[in-house]
């Protein structure tokens, strides 16, 4: 299967997809948990992440972005993802802005 029909599958049904699999990726990569917690919640978790990129995407840079996520559930949670679900937007987006002003 080459890359293009890949993508084509992945991003057929959800344009954002790839976006949402690497805001995954990143929550896994970073051994916090995330990987244990049931399919709905992480699935809960991406989307309320991704919602809040959508807000800034064309304020701030995607690499960016997957930095404030790391910062706001390493510093900010303790490493526990499951607690963004819990968070005001607000304060997502504001992690977001802090961390893209002083990268």
């Amino acid at each position: 299967m080459s890359y293009r029909e890949l993508y084509n599958i992945v991003t057929d049904k959800d344009a954002d997809a790839l976006k949402k699999l690497m805001i995954f990726e990143r929550l896994v990569e970073m051994r916090i948990g995330f990987e244990w917690l049931d399919d709905a919640t992480q699935d809960q978790i991406v989307e309320k992440l991704y919602d809040a990129y959508a807000q800034l995407a064309n304020k701030v840079k995607f690499g960016d972005f997957l930095y404030a996520v790391y910062e706001l559930v390493d510093e900010d949670l303790k490493r526990r993802p499951e607690k963004i679900l819990k968070l005001p937007q607000k304060r997502i987006l504001d992690k977001v802005d802090s961390v893209s002003c002083v990268v």
